[in-house]
């Protein structure tokens, strides 16, 4: 699992382009992560986080924190 809040769209990209195969850090209220200084910011839309992957041409399924298929919207 990758994390944007920590490493960055760019940071995360990477790590999926090396076999990472989540992206985690969609928690809506982050803090931990900047309190400690990173500066990547604290939410995304879900079309921004889609973007992160898709932009690389990696596949995208949403799911929920115990990795079920989460209800339709």
């Amino acid at each position: 699992q990758t994390s944007w809040v920590k490493l960055g769209v760019g940071g995360t990209r990477a790590m999926l382009q090396a076999g990472a195969n989540d992206v985690g850090g969609t928690l809506m209220e982050e803090t931990i992560s900047r309190m400690a200084g990173s500066e990547h910011g604290s939410a995304k839309t879900v079309a921004e986080l889609t973007e992160i992957a898709a932009g690389i041409g990696r596949p995208v399924r949403e799911r929920t924190t115990t990795y079920a298929v989460p209800v339709a919207r």
